[in-house]
């Protein structure tokens, strides 16, 4: 990546770099395509587990909006699934090159905001990595809502 050194990538992705390095090489030779089974799986909740806040938010706004537009438009069963299968492959074919158009961002603005290198990792590995807390909060509500459905269930 223009400017940007495998020892800055490593800090800021933190675990799995090997995984996204390899990913991201094949971007910068043109390919925009790879699959990725977390994002896949998880989509959202993967986006904020890789500190993708504002993108998390953002294909969370969009996937309200396709919902609400589905339930106005009456849509058959069907048509529901194939559209939430459209997005979960949407996220497992295009999730790595988000997370590397993301990486490739944040690391520049790190480095347009300070100028000693040594603290340039440091912040890099503060500001990248991933946020299990996330991993923990929605587990939580995970729990929550499955034990209300079964109360709700056993009425």
């Amino acid at each position: 990546m223009e400017d940007i050194t495998n020892e800055e990538l490593r800090a800021f992705i933190g675990e799995k770099a090997d995984y996204y390095m390899e990913k991201f090489e094949k971007f910068e030779k043109g390919n925009s395509v790879s699959w990725n089974w977390a994002a896949f799986f998880f989509g959202v909740l993967w986006m904020f587990y890789r500190k993708m806040y504002l993108y998390g938010l953002g294909a969370l706004g969009f996937i309200t909006i396709v919902n609400v537009a589905l339930e106005i438009m009456k849509t058959s069963p069907v048509i529901n699934l194939g559209v939430s299968l459209w997005l979960w492959v949407g996220f497992g074919v295009f999730g790595n090159y988000i997370y590397y158009l993301f990486v490739k961002n944040k690391i520049k603005e790190i480095k347009e905001k300070n100028q000693n290198s040594q603290e340039i990792i440091q912040i890099l590995e503060r500001s990248g990595g991933v946020n299990k807390l996330v991993l923990y909060i929605f587990g939580a509500l995970a729990v929550i809502y499955l034990i209300s459905i079964f109360i709700t269930a056993s009425k």
